[in-house]
C-alpha cells in the first residue's frame, strides 16, 4: 500500500508542456513502494581563498524521487514504459487529496531499469525529478 491511497494516475505530455495527454492508471496492486529514495541535486560552486575560507554559491537545487515497483504485471510496465522513454512532463494525483496533483516533474535519460522476477511479472524502477 501506497502512503498515497489505493490507486494513483501519471498524467503525461511529451514536450514541455503538460496538457490534456496520456495517462497511466495504477490500481492498488500496481502502486509504487513506499519509501522511495529522495535525492537533492543542485548547481553550486565552492571557492576557496588562500588563508582558507570557504564560499559557496548555489545557483539552484532540486530535488528526485526513485519509484520502485515490485512484481509489477507486463501490461502496467509496458505503460510505465512508454511513458518514461517519451521523456515526458509527469503530473501525478492520487485519490486521498482533493486537488490530486503531487507535482509536476520531467523524467531524465536513461532512468529505466527493471527485471523480470517471474513471468509477466517485473520489478521496476525510474527517476522523476521536480520541474522547476
Amino acid at each position: 500500500m501506497s502512503r498515497f491511497g489505493t490507486t494513483g494516475t501519471f498524467a503525461w505530455t511529451p514536450g514541455d508542456t503538460l496538457t490534456t495527454g496520456s495517462g497511466v492508471l495504477l490500481t492498488e496492486q500496481d502502486m509504487f513502494q513506499y519509501p522511495f529514495d529522495t535525492e537533492i541535486f543542485s548547481d553550486s560552486q565552492v571557492v576557496r581563498t588562500k588563508s582558507g575560507q570557504r564560499y559557496e554559491y548555489e545557483n539552484w537545487n532540486s530535488v528526485s524521487y526513485t519509484l520502485s515497483f515490485v512484481g509489477l504485471r507486463e501490461s502496467k510496465r509496458d505503460e510505465l514504459f512508454t511513458m518514461v522513454n517519451s521523456l515526458p512532463i509527469v503530473a501525478f494525483s492520487s485519490p486521498p487529496t482533493a486537488s490530486g496533483t503531487w507535482g509536476t516533474f520531467r523524467i531524465p535519460r536513461d532512468s529505466w531499469s527493471d527485471s523480470e522476477t517471474s513471468f509477466e511479472r517485473y520489478d521496476v524502477s525510474f527517476t522523476m525529478e521536480k520541474n522547476v
